[in-house]
Parts: structure tokens; sequence; C-alpha cells
């Protein structure tokens, strides 16, 4: 560092002090040389010489620190300006892709990859090898990949998907072509015996086999198999529906009763047999003849007593008490097959809805009967229904035709039926009720409340 230079104003204070320093002069003398008094001169000289000392400690090496703020707005400029250079350079990016797929455009190259075809004939068979829109749309996707944008809006403006695009560089790569000829259906290329083979077998199973042993057993391949099980299970579903009876009831002549448990709790549920209805859902302490004859009897009284009421065969529906609910309101007693749900499919379907609602409940049965309000309030009135123009099951009950029956004459009609029907061997050795509900379908039949369409579902 070089020498202190002195100023003009500051030269004759800077040689005084040096002359007492040096003790050439004393202190009042060099006060009065440069027109001070003693003690301003001697607070400056001291001044000076602590500056003197402070300059004489050992200095810590290096450069300054900068300060905490200082240093902090630093960064934040330095983030920025990064943060601005990217979306300089995605604005770059996106005029560059805006040029090109422009170029596309007007080139027509979306229509090269995406237009229509004419189906090929025997007589002439164009090869998807011979398109060039595949090779014009890879080319051009390369490009704007080579342009910085980014590949998922490249396959966008290419109008193909991204594995598609890789597929085809792999292919391009390769040396073959980029796109190869549509062949016929796998399972047209074997001979028709294997294929009848292997309808045969799932004619025989019931469908109940699987591809892989089936195509073992036909000669197939295990995909050509499963192909030739699909359409065989497509088949034999239409033709079962084409055989199937459906069972159509007017509204409030069969009333369905059964029962679900919920967390070992019995929930008593009754429903109309044409519409989704649910007259009554109620909770019991068990599901025996007590429980039973008094949700019938409370059903009946609130809802009006239906001519037909169908259950399963519980021991408990048939019991006296219940007997005598039904005689006195002359409603009929019907009995399905045993074993046999799909016989009660109607109210078996709206328990599926019944145990969806009680799994909310997880487990706590304490607010169970207000649960089972709700639940029939909610399926009544709030689900609007596809198989009832999409009118809610409440609706649709309350515009019910009201049914006019003389009880008396139906119930004897169905026992001089049930006696004609005895005398047949066959059925006196059908499992009970099965006499009853023929003798009971055939009243209905005859009145116009029951109708029976075979192929009905289709």
């Amino acid at each position: 560092m070089k020498a202190p230079v002195p100023s003009e104003p500051q030269r004759a204070l800077y040689e005084a002090m040096l002359q007492v320093l040096s003790g050439a002069m004393t202190v009042t003398d060099a006060a009065a040389t440069v027109g001070l008094s003693r003690l301003r001169f001697q607070t400056r000289m001291n001044r000076g010489l602590h500056g003197l000392l402070r300059a004489l400690d050992e200095q810590p090496r290096g450069r300054k620190p900068m300060p905490e703020s200082e240093q902090a707005l630093k960064e934040q400029v330095r983030a920025l300006q990064k943060e601005n250079a990217e979306l300089q350079r995605q604005v770059e990016a996106s005029a560059r892709m805006m040029q090109t797929a422009g170029e596309w455009m007007r080139k027509g190259l979306q229509s090269a990859g995406r237009r229509r075809r004419a189906k090929p004939t025997a007589e002439a068979a164009v090869s998807d090898a011979d398109d060039d829109g595949p090779a014009k749309l890879l080319e051009a996707a390369s490009e704007l990949r080579a342009a910085g944008v980014p590949t998922s809006l490249v396959v966008a403006a290419a109008g193909v998907s991204a594995p598609t695009v890789r597929r085809w560089r792999a292919r391009r790569r390769t040396g073959v072509p980029l796109r190869c000829k549509r062949g016929p259906r796998p399972h047209l290329a074997f001979p028709p015996e294997n294929v009848m083979r292997a309808r045969k077998l799932l004619s025989g199973t019931r469908g109940c086999v699987g591809a892989a042993p089936l195509a073992r057993a036909s000669g197939l391949t295990r995909r050509v198999a499963a192909v030739v099980k699909a359409e065989h299970l497509t088949q034999s579903e239409r033709e079962r529906r084409r055989e199937s009876t459906r069972v159509s009831v007017v509204p409030s002549v069969v009333r369905g009763f059964d029962a679900i448990d919920v967390s070992g709790v019995p929930v008593l549920i009754s429903a109309d047999g044409a519409v989704p209805y649910r007259t009554s859902v109620c909770v019991a302490a068990r599901y025996d003849t007590a429980a039973v004859a008094d949700a019938v009897a409370k059903d009946f009284a609130e809802h009006g007593a239906p001519l037909v009421w169908r259950v399963d065969r519980w021991k408990a529906h048939v019991t006296q008490p219940v007997l005598d609910v039904l005689e006195e309101h002359q409603v009929l007693l019907m009995h399905g097959p045993p074993r046999h749900p799909r016989f009660y499919g109607q109210l078996e379907r709206q328990n599926r809805e019944h145990r969806a609602w009680f799994d909310t409940l997880n487990g706590d049965v304490r607010e169970l009967p207000r649960e089972c309000e709700s639940m029939r309030e909610a399926f009544n009135e709030l689900v609007p229904r596809r198989t009832l123009d999409w009118r809610t099951a409440g609706a649709a009950w309350r515009s019910r035709v009201r049914v006019t029956v003389d009880r008396g004459e139906l119930k004897q009609e169905v026992e001089e039926r049930v006696a004609k029907l005895l005398e047949q061997e066959a059925l006196r050795g059908a499992y009970p009720g099965l006499v009853e509900r023929l003798a009971i379908q055939a009243a209905l039949i005859k009145r116009g409340l029951l109708r029976l369409t075979k192929g009905g579902w289709c």
C-alpha cells in the first residue's frame, strides 16, 4: 500500500503532528503553529493515533462478508433470472412448434395419417406398408422433438400415441416397414373341424372350460380358443334369453316378503312384486313366527292386502299365526321351488341394495330402526329407475290402477284348480306348493293380472 498523501487543508496539521511525535516540537508550540488550542490539537492527534493502532491490528483474511439481507436479495434475483430463462425457452419452443404444426397442416400431413381407406378386396389388396403417411408423421415428429418440444405435445400434434411413435422408430432402425398389412382373423386360418371340435367341447361342458385346455383339446392356439369361447358364450346367452319367459304382474297383486341379517339382527322387508316399492322395512328381535305375523299384519294394514303373498320356504312363514293373518285378509300363499332364489328374484335383487346400505353402518345397530326408514324413503322416493321410465318407485306405486277382485271367488277357483291338478300323478309327487302356485298363476292369467311372455327379455 502507498504512503498517505495529505490534502492541502490537512498538510499543516499533519506536519505539526509528525514534529510532535518526533520530539522536535512541543504540543503547545504545534497547536500555536496551526492555530488551535492545545486541548483541541491534543484531541485530534490522539484520534489519529487511535486510528493508527486500529490499522496495526491483524485484519481477517479474505473479502468482507456480504450482509444477509443483501445475500437474500441476490439469491432471489438469481432465481428470477433462472425462471425467466426457462419461460423464454418454453416460449421459443412453443413458437417453433406452432410454426412447424402450421407447415404440417398446410402440407396435409395429418390427413395423410388419418384418411379413411376403402376396405380392401380380394382383387385389389393394398398393403399398409406402401402408405407414406406414417413415415411423414414420424419425420415431422422427429423434427419437433429435435426442436425441444415435449413428447406429449409432439404426439398430440402428430395425431398418434407415444407408443406408436416409439414402435415406428424401432421399426425404422431395424429396416422393416413401419406398418404392415393386416391379415385375416386368427381363427379363420385354422381348419373348420378344429373350430367345430372346440364348439362341441364347449357345449358339452356348458362353457366351463378355460382357453388353454380348450386349445389343447381342439388343436387351436390359446388366443383363437379364447375367441371361439367368447363367441359360443355370447350365442348361448342369446339362446337362453330367447327361451326364457318373462313374468309381468299388475302392481299390488303380488307382495314379496324376505328377511336379511344385519350384524345378527333380522330386518323384515316387504315389497311389491311388480314395482320395486318397499311397503315396509322393520327390525325384529328374532326371525320367528311372532315377528313375521306382526310384520305382515302391520304391512297389510298400512298399505293394503295383496292378492298373493310370495315367500320362501322358511318354516316361520307357514305357522298358524301367520296363516291366520293371511286368512283374515283373504290373501293366497305362494311358495317357490326349494333353494331357488331366482323365483324370488325381484326381491332378491332389491336385497343387494339393502345390504349395500347396511354395510355403511360398520356393525353399529343402535340406529338400525331409523336407518331402515331412511333406506325405505331413499329407495322409494329418491332413486329414478330405467324400468319405470325414469320415475321413482313411489311415483309408480301411487299411479297404479286399483285392482278390484272378488277374493272369495278367487280363492274358490284356486282350490278347484288345485283339486283338478292333483288328479295328475306327475304333479302329486312334485315338491309342496307347486300345485298351488300353478293354480294361482292360472287364475291370475285368466283375470289379466299376470302375463307370461316367452323371450320377453330379448
